[in-house]
């Protein structure tokens, strides 16, 4: 999208119609940067002269929601879809580091956008494609630079949370920190911890998962640190190990960068692939030969990851799946079906091919790539899609006997009846039988008189 799409969209309409009421009316923040880099947009804000209740008279055959009424934002539902407009301001202190204690409604767009956190949010986009740019948006875009809006102490000072959105953008854009906003976000980087944890997860989230992660973990660790002090602990920490060429924290930020994966499970995958070694400082040992050992390292590192993002107040989901991910992140992958298939039974797909993969990430991670090594992973994930293609047997349902049939034929019933089905389906994935009626129930004969 640029910007004569952004305003000839369906939502330029908003605006055209706040214009032909006499109201003053722009597109702004977010949504005037990606449309100018040619990025797509994501949340589309409209900004007017218009009160809320004067919004509600142009649009009142539409639906509009009070939805921030304090702050002077209303969201129209406009052919179905939420887009919030709201009227030029300008704010007081920030008492909580969040809320402005009271805005102030005017008519002049400028004064709206001194308030905003960087330049390159605080460009207004109206109808005619024209851009208001008070403050040289544009002319940071063009050097890719992120600069706070006049005084970047105030800007933090008002709301510490735009330090965490400065290093997410630097992650998602790959611009720089000009010198007087980073250092006043390292100023000011103790106000942090006065920022609600869903505030400052939903910022994490999204750097994570970001083109420069990397680069920017390794550049604002101390600053990120301030919400997740085990970074600075990991940062630094030399792994002692010819193994390992980078210390703890530039592995793990480059195991996060090479893990593959898809939109649906990026989040807690790229979070497993920075945390998957932070308990490496707790369990260092080193031995007589000066060689650094990190033994029982995978179960410190979950429960370090688990309490990490429970104090960000994640979901339980993916608290679940990152301390897993995490704990198994030094399982055995060998080329034998099966090891597979009994990993199979115990992580279930899903997981499985989720732990080769962080796997793999983490040997390329260690700064020492054996081709042939990372190669064996691409083999192992096409043994794993051939066991599911083939329908190969590695789970209780898969038996070609159940609970019923034991029972019938052995006259047993209870606990022991789980207990011939697990020995059943452990001598088919050990391929000491055949995954058929008559020699599964004359094994299952033989494992009844062992009970």
């Amino acid at each position: 999208m640029d910007i004569r799409q952004l305003a000839a969209s369906r939502e330029g309409e908003i605006i055209r119609r706040l214009n032909d009421a006499g109201y003053e009316a722009y597109f702004v923040g977010g949504c005037v940067r990606d449309a100018i880099l040619g990025r797509q947009a994501g949340d589309i804000d409209v900004t007017t002269a218009a009160t809320p209740d004067e919004v509600k008279r142009v649009f009142a055959d539409d639906k509009v929601i009070d939805t921030g009424l304090k702050h002077g934002t209303v969201t129209l539902l406009y052919d179905g879809e939420p887009v919030e407009i709201t009227t030029f301001r300008t704010e007081g202190s920030y008492s909580d580091r969040r809320h402005p204690d009271e805005v102030h409604f005017v008519t002049d767009i400028t004064l709206d956008l001194a308030r905003r956190d960087f330049t390159i949010n605080a460009m207004a986009l109206g109808e005619n494609g024209e851009v208001r740019d008070p403050f040289g948006g544009m002319d940071d875009l063009e050097s890719k630079t992120i600069r706070a809006v006049g005084d970047p102490q105030e800007r933090f000072g008002e709301d510490a949370l735009r330090i965490m959105r400065a290093v997410r953008f630097a992650a998602q854009l790959g611009f720089e920190i000009e010198p007087q906003t980073r250092d006043a976000m390292y100023d000011c980087a103790h106000l942090l911890t006065d920022i609600s944890k869903e505030r400052i997860y939903s910022e994490f989230k999204k750097l994570v998962t970001a083109p420069y992660a990397g680069q920017v973990i390794m550049e604002y660790t101390l600053i990120l640190g301030t919400v997740i002090p085990h970074l600075n602990r990991m940062k630094g920490f030399l792994q002692h190990n010819s193994y390992h060429k980078y210390d703890v924290l530039e592995h793990c930020v480059r195991c996060m960068e090479n893990i593959r994966t898809n939109e649906e499970n990026l989040v807690y995958m790229k979070i497993a692939g920075l945390l998957h070694d932070v308990g490496k400082p707790d369990t260092f040992t080193m031995d007589e030969k000066g060689i650094g050992h990190f033994y029982g390292h995978p179960a410190v590192s979950a429960e370090h990851a688990e309490e990490i993002l429970r104090e960000l107040k994640a979901d339980s989901f993916t608290i679940e799946r990152v301390a897993l991910l995490t704990k198994y992140h030094d399982l055995l992958f060998r080329k034998d079906p099966k090891l597979l298939k009994k990993w199979l039974r115990k992580f279930g797909p899903e997981v499985l091919f989720e732990l080769l993969e962080i796997k793999r990430a983490d040997n390329l991670a260690t700064g020492h790539v054996i081709p042939e090594l990372i190669q064996r992973f691409d083999e192992i994930k096409v043994m794993l899609e051939k066991i599911l293609a083939d329908e190969e047997c590695f789970k209780l349902k898969d038996l070609l006997v159940d609970g019923n049939d034991i029972m019938r034929e052995l006259d047993i019933k209870g606990p022991a009846v789980g207990k011939v089905l697990d020995g059943l389906l452990e001598a088919v994935i050990e391929e000491r039988i055949h995954n058929e009626k008559e020699p599964l129930l004359e094994e299952a004969a033989r494992l009844a008189e062992e009970l």
